[in-house]
């Protein structure tokens, strides 16, 4: 049986067309705007291919952080998120303990009590795992968007290729 490309192996054979095959025959305006579209297909290609795994962690960590204080969590953060993976549902996503479309719903609501929750003054930075959550979530949205941009590229090496500078 043979399988059906996703969507990263598709943008991928995209690129590769228009790198290879027409790039090279294009000059001026056209050349310009071919290297334009490259550039929206490598981002997409990030998407498609990074952003889930990204969406799940992020989900992970505003989970843990918006249930560690009652009073933060105005929308039902562990119980109906986690029954789904729990009971061992089908497309349960281990990692995020919860399903794409639930995991699509579920983000966005968190991310607004998050940001409800610093602009009450209810969580600040002083707030265990604020910082690091906010730092990661940079970080993700960085590698997809614009992941030869020297600040990040520098952060994102390991720590043992800081040292060395």
């Amino acid at each position: 049986m043979e399988a059906t490309p996703g969507a990263a192996e598709l943008i991928e054979a995209a690129i590769e067309s228009i790198r290879a095959e027409l790039l090279p025959a294009l000059t001026g305006r056209a050349a310009f705007q071919a290297r334009v579209v490259l550039t929206v297909l490598d981002t997409a290609r990030r998407e498609v291919r990074d952003a889930p795994a990204a969406d799940a962690a992020e989900l992970a960590r505003l989970r843990g952080l918006l249930g560690a204080d009652p009073g933060i969590g105005a929308i039902g953060v562990g119980a109906a998120a986690s029954s789904s993976a729990a009971s061992g549902a089908p497309g349960a996503d281990a990692a995020a303990g919860t399903d794409a479309a639930q995991r699509r719903a579920e983000l966005p609501a968190l991310r607004r009590t998050l940001c409800d929750a610093i602009r009450e003054g209810r969580i600040d930075l002083d707030t265990p795992g604020l910082a690091a959550h906010l730092w990661a979530d940079v970080l993700a949205r960085v590698a997809i968007d614009q992941p030869t941009y020297p600040s990040f590229v520098r952060e994102a090496a390991p720590a043992t290729d800081r040292t060395r500078d």
